[in-house]
């Protein structure tokens, strides 16, 4: 057994598990709870083999190729763009918020053995820009006059930046994550840390006060050219847009582009009875059965009890179902609370490129990562050593992971990018 000589800041014991209310409807049959936070009303069976092909959108938690809402996606031949369609490069990294079109899915969810094969994915940050305010006993930072909301599962890229306290006014940030419409914050999953100044800045959320040249968004006054956005616009629209890095003398930001968030199905031309899941944030609410998540318009008139669960706009939830005409007809609709964040484990497959018995840390695609006593190893008489294919388990605690648990590999795809 490796040895262990340092001790995390909480028990990995109590970490990455978890706990949630679940209410559950099946046909003839009476609801019954479960005790935890959060709820959940529909089929929990969830995601299942024998699709025609599979539809999911959250946080990249796991490397190796990549995993999506705890669904192992192959993409080493995918085809890979950014949400407005440019070519990007296929190389993802831990907190991208990513769409990723698939084959049917093979094996469980809830059992975590779940494997599909990506043909497409699609994937952008919410916004960009200078830092301003930290308050790190609130968990927050300001930007453009906008509130980014961390939390120990949001992670943080850039030199001598490995948490919020790390941040400084003079840097810029990129930041990945959920918007919610009812207060204009963003729930961060990645901050991508920048010392120098973009060449342009980047914000989303809901169009208001709309008039011939000019809108709001959020505490910012946009100013654009009639007929620029190539849409047209209302108030209340789902919209992410570039600015120019500078207002002008009246104080407005000039819109050098937009990108419409509320039609993400069909701008990605989404096939029909594909399974479908969608973690994140609802950005439309239309009716406790008709909103919008992520931009992805929801039908869940299907799940029973969906009213009791009070639904409003910004309100995380996780969805299921199967896509037929641009909607996700859900079969399962869960609320999720704070927690569901805080306690976000990530899953890392690859191979040991360092090892530092004595500081009891390795690195695996890039990350260094802590082990202790609390860490599970399951190495089936494998050499503890650089070069060994390993599937790690990990959460982020003050900026540093920390395995919880470490298994050897024998899966190729663990090598893929």
């Amino acid at each position: 057994m490796p040895s262990t000589p340092r001790t995390p800041p909480l028990p990995l014991t109590t970490l990455g598990h978890h706990r949630r209310r679940w209410l559950t409807w099946l046909a003839g049959a009476t609801m019954w709870p479960v005790s935890g936070c959060g709820g959940g009303s529909g089929n929990t069976a969830g995601l299942s083999t024998g699709g025609t092909g599979s539809f999911t959108n959250g946080t990249v938690n796991g490397l190796g190729s990549i995993i999506v809402n705890r669904i192992r996606y192959d993409n080493r031949q995918a085809q890979v763009q950014h949400s407005d369609g440019t070519t990007a490069a296929n190389t993802f990294k831990l907190g991208m918020v990513v769409s990723v079109e698939g084959s049917a899915i093979s094996g469980s969810v809830s059992a975590g053995t779940a494997t599909a094969t990506a043909t497409r994915i699609s994937y952008d940050s919410e916004w960009i820009g200078p830092v301003g305010q930290i308050d790190v006993a609130a968990s927050t930072f300001a930007l453009l006059g906008n509130t980014v909301s961390v939390s120990s599962a949001t992670v943080f890229d850039g030199t001598n930046v490995r948490e919020l306290a790390d941040l400084r006014p003079t840097h810029w940030v990129e930041v990945y994550g959920y918007v919610n419409p009812a207060t204009q914050t963003l729930q961060a999953t990645r901050v991508e840390v920048r010392a120098s100044a973009p060449g342009a800045y980047k914000l989303s959320g809901l169009l208001s006060d709309l008039r011939h040249d000019r809108c709001t968004l959020g505490p910012l006054t946009l100013s654009y050219t009639p007929g620029q956005a190539g849409v047209s616009l209302y108030e209340g629209m789902l919209l992410r847009v570039h600015l120019v890095p500078q207002p002008d003398a009246a104080g407005r930001w000039a819109v050098t582009r937009w990108q419409v968030l509320d039609q993400l199905l069909t701008d990605l031309d989404i096939s029909e009875a594909d399974e479908a899941e969608l973690k994140g944030r609802i950005t439309a609410h239309r009716s406790a059965t008709d909103f919008s998540v992520n931009g992805c318009p929801v039908d869940a008139r299907g799940v029973s009890g969906v009213a009791a669960l009070g639904l409003t706009l910004g309100s995380r939830v996780e969805v299921k179902g199967a896509v037929s005409q641009g909607v996700v007809r859900a079969t399962e609709v869960e609320r999720l609370e704070e927690e569901d964040v805080r306690d976000n484990e990530f899953e890392l497959h690859g191979r040991l490129t360092h090892l530092d018995t004595q500081a009891g840390t390795f690195v695996l695609r890039g990350y260094t990562v802590h082990y202790t006593d609390d860490t599970v190893f399951e190495l089936d008489g494998a050499l503890w050593a650089v070069g060994l294919l390993v599937e790690v388990d990990a959460v982020q605690r003050q900026g540093r992971w920390y395995a919880t648990q470490v298994e050897a590999d024998t899966d190729a795809e663990s090598e893929a990018d």
